[in-house]
């Protein structure tokens, strides 16, 4: 049974040929009932049903409500058509998944941000960047996308940019630790900004999160609570309740909680922190016996959830991009210590704190994290490379050892 979550609003038939032939490009196969038509098929790959409502200025002229198939169009059309030449609005209402968007993306010249810019690309979408340097302005106009120079502070810029699009994908955060409350304070500012550009429209609001904020040792899924006894995890969780907020304010608010490892395609994730250790003392250390378990998803992956949260997801709702539930720490580090010829060392809990500061808590972190429940409402299927096979076949070649995760 079709869930109806998004309508788009017509008051002329060539307005209406136009999204047709949209959907046409766009591979779907859509019934339209319109005036002087008997039932618009658009050829494509797979029916969806939808729902016309006829309206003339003041007053409802014909059944409101026809429900259209592909086997009952004819038929449901004689009842929908208006035969007048008066002007009429057609409400029709559309699975998101059906429509191509105009998508504003925050952190869009990222690894993350710009597989997700492909992958909207690719499926048809249009997609508006927010760049805060001219590198990032190439770099989108290369990729196809609409460039928008500004940071996350610049709070009018991204409202007019949030209202003026028909969905937002908010992936930004500025990861300079010597600072991380005043981050996530504007990381909280800008989401509200765009929430409220977005009020009562309907339009969907992706946040970003992290599978770090769960409560750790238990395989953790996404309806559980976060761990609220962690300040690091306050703070930066503030983020996605002020997201879903919205949600009650008629936004499709939704947020995605990754990984701490998103790696490929130029994304290390955590794993810079154990390179910490390579880089101080040629050696990759984990804490005790490194049995704590961390999930991860490649990066293509992560990416293409985000669109397909975008396209269906439900408003209020949570979702985990985590390829593999659960890989043990001392695993990865072996894997980085044969790659690069360095051995793995076991340091307490104190001694870590001297080599990764105040980052060592989440060296030490057990997270094991599910996504089943992701993968079922959304379709979606990781099909990315394992992390320690991404590990042995180079994910580590080349790459500047640093703490920009």
């Amino acid at each position: 049974m079709l869930i109806i979550k998004h309508y788009m609003e017509f008051s002329t038939l060539r307005e209406l040929g136009l999204q047709g032939m949209r959907l046409a490009q766009a591979s779907y196969t859509c019934w339209i009932v319109a005036r002087s038509y008997r039932g618009l098929a658009v050829a494509g790959r797979a029916p969806v049903w939808v729902v016309v409502e006829y309206k003339r200025v003041g007053s409802i002229v014909a059944n409101p409500y026809a429900k259209v198939g592909p086997n009952t169009a004819n038929s449901k059309a004689q009842h929908a058509v208006v035969r007048s030449n008066s002007r009429y609005t057609a409400r029709i209402y559309i699975p998101p998944s059906c429509l191509t968007m105009k998508v504003f993306v925050t952190g869009s010249t990222g690894n993350i941000g710009t597989s997700l810019v492909k992958d909207l690309l690719a499926h048809g979408h249009t997609v508006v960047g927010l760049a805060r340097s001219q590198a990032g302005v190439e770099k989108l106009t290369s990729l196809g996308a609409t460039p928008l120079y500004g940071t996350l502070s610049d709070l009018p810029l991204l409202a007019k940019a949030a209202k003026e699009s028909d969905a937002v994908a908010h992936l930004a955060f500025n990861h300079d630790f010597s600072d991380f409350a005043n981050s996530c304070a504007a990381e909280q500012a800008a989401i509200s900004a765009m929430g409220e550009a977005l009020i009562g429209s309907g339009k969907p609001l992706v946040g970003t999160s992290g599978t770090m904020s769960m409560r750790k040792g238990k395989l953790a899924s996404e309806k559980d609570e976060r761990d609220v006894q962690d300040p690091l995890v306050q703070l930066r969780g503030a983020s996605e309740d002020i997201a879903l907020s919205f949600a009650n304010k008629g936004v499709r608010a939704c947020a995605i909680r990754l990984a701490p490892v998103v790696h490929g395609e130029g994304s290390l994730g955590f794993v810079q922190l154990l390179l910490k250790s390579v880089l101080d003392s040629k050696q990759v250390a984990v804490i005790n016996d490194g049995k704590n378990r961390w999930p991860a998803v490649y990066t293509s992956d992560a990416a293409r959830a985000y669109r397909l949260v975008l396209e269906k997801g439900t408003a209020g709702m949570v979702y985990h991009a985590v390829g593999e539930e659960q890989i043990l720490v001392k695993d990865i580090a072996a894997a980085i210590g044969r790659k690069l010829g360095v051995p793995v060392v076991s340091k307490t809990a104190e001694e870590a704190a001297e080599v990764y500061g105040f980052l060592a808590g989440a060296v030490g972190a057990d997270n094991p994290v599910s996504s089943d429940w992701t993968r079922e409402v959304l379709g979606w299927e990781p099909v990315g490379k394992g992390l320690i096979e991404d590990i042995e076949d180079g994910l580590l070649d080349g790459v500047q050892v640093g703490l920009k995760l």
